[in-house]
């Protein structure tokens, strides 16, 4: 508990048991367990023969990863500390344990930028909790900036697939949630400003592609194609000029550059590689949204960004085709 009170070490994870001390019948574990769910972060693994005497008033999260309980006979230690190590590799306790660096983060732009603006947030009218929530989206966009920028490299930080999805945190719909039926997955594209309180009768529902089907499988299929033994050199040389252009194809695609009817999203956590087809949209009922079950939804920086470019593919004018030929041979003879 001395320990935990003066929160300098660095913990990685925490190995409880409920009753600390034989021949004793209260379970001192609860307490230690509620400090750290209460002011500390790093997993919890609660082993003990007692489960149930975990403290009903405790408000416990939902076992995963990070929580977990065990009775004694069901694991050994080892295992316990295999997982640790494994836990302690993401980042994750350097980032969110005592002193770490997301408060190495905050306390920089604690100092160096919000404390140069804080006058407006003293100055503007609103109720002290509004204004508390308004504050916190500022900061999450503060930290997100100030972390996008390599000010060494004097460049962006490139992302990696996870940043792109985030967990459904609400029960309301949003734009740029990932719903699945029937073996199928779609992106809600609705305006977030219809969404709210229910506006909307109907919305507007994108397919994604997944890479078992479509063009990506396709073109996954021509890169991995094999020649046979007996391949002569001319279809040698055709097969990889195509398999050439495949990958060409889908280097375009992941940089959103190939089609404006398509959008990539990367593989992430049981999620298959797969394209936004802008081309196969839905209408449907807003009712019927829960016959659906959310599956991610995009996270803010990727969001606006398909929305744009679903704006933009659906906003195309165009014009009537000219007969080339004849308008080709008419010019070359009269200019």
């Amino acid at each position: 508990m001395a320990c935990l009170e003066t929160n300098e070490e660095i913990i990685s994870g925490a190995i409880l048991d409920l009753k600390l001390e034989p021949g004793v019948v209260v379970f001192e574990g609860n307490i230690i367990l509620e400090k750290i769910l209460t002011f500390l972060r790093f997993p919890i693994y609660i082993v003990t023969s007692n489960p149930s005497e975990i403290d009903p008033r405790l408000k416990l999260p939902e076992i995963n990863p990070l929580f977990k309980i065990y009775p004694r006979t069901e694991i050994e230690y080892i295992e316990i500390l295999r997982d640790i190590i494994k836990i302690q590799k993401t980042g994750i306790i350097e980032l969110f344990g005592s002193n770490g660096k997301l408060d190495e983060h905050i306390r920089n732009i604690y100092w160096n930028y919000l404390s140069q603006i804080i006058q407006y947030w003293i100055d503007i009218d609103l109720e002290p909790e509004l204004k508390e929530k308004a504050m916190l989206r500022y900061i999450s966009n503060l930290l997100h900036s100030y972390l996008s920028f390599n000010p060494n490299l004097k460049e962006y930080e490139y992302f990696i697939p996870g940043e792109v999805y985030i967990p459904c945190m609400h029960d309301i719909y949003q734009t740029g949630d990932i719903l699945s039926k029937g073996g199928m997955d779609f992106i809600l594209l609705t305006p977030s400003c219809d969404l709210a309180n229910t506006k909307a009768k109907n919305v507007t529902l994108a397919e994604i592609i997944h890479s078992d089907k479509g063009i990506l499988n396709s073109l996954l299929s021509t890169i991995r194609q094999e020649p046979t033994k007996i391949t002569d050199g001319e279809l040698l040389e055709e097969l990889a000029k195509r398999k050439s252009k495949a990958k060409g194809i889908i280097e375009d695609i992941m940089k959103n550059a190939y089609s404006s009817k398509y959008y990539f999203l990367p593989a992430y956590n049981g999620f298959a590689t797969g394209i936004i087809n802008f081309q196969n949209t839905h209408c449907i009922p807003f009712s019927s949204l829960n016959t659906y079950s959310k599956v991610f939804s995009i996270s803010h920086s990727f969001i606006k960004d398909i929305v744009e470019k679903f704006s933009s593919y659906f906003s195309r004018q165009g014009s009537p085709d000219f007969n080339i030929s004849i308008l080709y041979d008419e010019f070359i003879s009269k200019g």
